[in-house]
């Protein structure tokens, strides 16, 4: 891995992608670039109404954080640089992971998983949805990520996803993790593929124990992957998304991938099947 994308916000949030971004440079050596994307507060000329007070000066502060978060690394033995855009957030990391070709994306999620998050989305759900290249969410609950040594992936054994496994095997192993794979099965998710077919196959594709596997029944995915991942003390949470067609979303669980962007407390990897 050359590079990591961590858009940022000078909140507590920024912090939190950031520490998480030095777990993985720290393995990996990638370089870090610190992406912010600023968004100017419109005035209103018509009312007649001149420039906020204080806008230039906090504006002049959030440039002098920027400088001191890429310091802060690079005095520490990281590689990193700074980036000021402004814009539309999910736009802007779009045209940079266009730009930067990065392997990995890193964001701190707004929000606990409330109901204002669940009606109007967050950054990160914005961010999953534009972005080809995998995303890391760290939520509030995580606090500052200092290794991911205990990975559970979570999948549904219904797709190929060899692909996004073999990558996650490789991230894993870079940073001396260890892998399970979990599957919950639930009334609002039907089980349409022989899950036993699917774990056989990775088997002896990859080589992976058969204890590698778990299988477990809950009420919901959602709340089943959360609570399974929490017993195996998951550093991180791995799921593959994909685009689905109209009738697909209207049979099926909607958006576990969405929902647990909002509602998981524990850091998130998001791949892309498609």
């Amino acid at each position: 891995m050359k590079n990591i994308l961590v858009p940022i916000d000078f909140s507590a949030n920024a912090e939190r992608a950031i520490a998480a971004a030095r777990v993985v440079s720290k393995s990996l050596g990638a370089h870090i670039y610190l992406l912010h994307v600023h968004q100017p507060v419109m005035t209103d000329v018509t009312l007649g109404h001149g420039a906020i007070p204080g806008y230039e000066e906090i504006e002049a502060s959030f440039r002098d954080d920027l400088k001191n978060y890429v310091n802060t690394l690079n005095a520490e033995g990281f590689s990193a640089e700074g980036i000021w855009e402004t814009g539309i957030v999910a736009d802007m990391v779009r045209a940079k992971i266009g730009e930067l070709n990065p392997e990995l994306v890193v964001i701190g999620r707004t929000g606990t998983g409330g109901f204002m998050d669940k009606l109007f989305g967050t950054a990160a759900t914005d961010i999953v949805k534009v972005s080809q290249v995998p995303v890391l969410i760290v939520p509030p609950q995580a606090g500052k990520p200092h290794e991911f040594r205990e990975i559970v992936y979570a999948t549904q054994l219904e797709y190929e996803e060899r692909h996004v496994i073999r990558q996650v095997l490789e991230f894993s192993g870079k940073l001396g993790g260890r892998v399970t794979f979990l599957k919950v099965s639930s009334l609002t998710q039907p089980n349409v593929q022989e899950d036993k077919q699917f774990v056989d196959e990775i088997i002896a594709e990859f080589g992976l124990p058969e204890e590698d596997f778990l299988i477990r029944e809950a009420g919901s995915v959602v709340g089943g992957i959360e609570k399974y991942a929490r017993e195996l003390d998951a550093d991180v949470l791995v799921v593959a998304t994909r685009t689905r067609g109209i009738l697909e979303r209207l049979l099926i669980d909607p958006s576990v991938t969405n929902r647990l962007i909002v509602n998981t407390s524990i850091p998130l990897l998001v791949y892309h099947l498609n």
